[in-house]
């Protein structure tokens, strides 16, 4: 049997009113992730040298320095959450995680950097809807199985891709609920070689079951989808969507089944490999050979960005979240581009 890593409380546990949302699997990505055999060999240096060498902010260093990481081997074993919640930007941490990998491929021939294109491909579900709850007149219908939602480009991450299930209706002695559609859109996609996978599986949360109810029953819970680094699911061999909790029990229309969310991934802005890495030049935001506007160009100064090779480890719900609009992320997808299509040409 793998290894489940489930968030949340026991399957069904009792909720007052049921609609309680099963918490959700959220995954902290370490700043670098780095494969298990070099890490004996990770360079350790004086931070402030660190930042000297690869050019690093003066806010940044001053920052890392009194939150006591005084030697760039710390650093290797910190997560990017714990640095946003001692207050580093969004910016500062790409920045940060673009130079510790710039340190690690520096007179390497051969990368330490965990690559997920070469690594394992789990199994990805959608969430399955909760059942519809038991009612003597109408049984409540099953819950919605959210699908998961994957961009063309990252379906080579995964060895099979299935749909969310709907939840069964509820039983009745006159009208049954009806059961959710089941969706059923499965991609497969034959192992790399042999490649072995980690024997284990990464759970959403499950919603609490519905109350019972004198005319109608509580609604199940809300059973979330995990959320991770699409970088990061290589960890794992399967990776399922949320459990949507039982509709509650009545004597006259059973409560509906919770809606069981399907997996949520995060991805970078535009992804690079280990030779394209090395290729990057340190290109400040403000050079001519990398325009933007000045007001997204003081927009991404203030979130704490100063280089092409921080915008290449920035995640795009990240800018998001800050407020970045739409035409403005694609705007920074498309510089990154341009940057690629030139590294290119160097390598020919």
């Amino acid at each position: 049997m793998p290894t489940v890593i489930r968030a949340g409380p026991p399957p069904y546990q009792q909720s007052g009113v049921g609609n309680g949302a099963g918490p959700d699997s959220s995954i902290s990505s370490p700043l670098v992730s780095i494969d298990e055999d070099p890490k004996h060999k990770i360079p350790s240096v004086k931070t402030v040298d660190f930042c000297k060498a690869y050019g690093l902010s003066d806010d940044i260093c001053e920052r890392l320095v009194e939150e006591g990481y005084d030697k760039t081997a710390s650093l290797f074993v910190e997560d990017e959450w714990k640095l946003q919640k001692l207050g580093f930007r969004i910016g500062h941490i790409a920045e940060l995680r673009w130079t510790l990998k710039k340190m690690l491929l520096k007179d390497r021939p051969e990368s330490a950097l965990r690559n997920s294109r070469e690594k394992y491909r789990p199994n990805l579900y959608g969430g399955h809807g909760g059942a519809g709850g038991h009612g003597h007149q109408k049984g409540g219908n099953g819950g919605i199985g959210d699908p998961p939602e994957v961009d063309t480009q990252d379906v080579f991450r995964f060895s099979v891709i299935g749909g969310g299930t709907g939840g069964d209706g509820g039983a009745s002695g006159i009208m049954n609920g009806k059961d959710a559609a089941l969706v059923q859109t499965q991609m497969a996609a034959a192992f790399g070689n042999g490649v072995p996978v980690l024997d284990t599986a990464l759970q959403g949360g499950r919603g609490g079951r519905g109350g019972w109810g004198g005319y109608i029953g509580g609604a199940g819970g809300r059973g979330e989808g995990p959320q991770l680094a699409m970088e990061d699911v290589d960890i794992f061999k399967e990776i399922f969507g949320g459990q949507g909790g039982i509709g509650g029990a009545s004597k006259i229309q059973g409560g509906p089944g919770g809606t069981g969310e399907a997996p949520n991934f995060t991805s970078l802005l535009f992804y690079i490999d280990d030779e394209i890495r090395r290729g990057v030049p340190d290109t400040q935001l403000n050079s001519e050979n990398f325009s933007f506007n000045q007001a997204l160009r003081e927009r991404l100064q203030t979130h704490g960005f100063r280089t092409v090779g921080g915008l290449f480890e920035t995640y795009e719900i990240d800018l998001k979240l800050v407020g970045f609009k739409p035409g403005q992320v694609s705007k920074l997808k498309a510089a990154l581009e341009k940057v690629v299509a030139q590294v290119k040409l160097t390598l020919l």
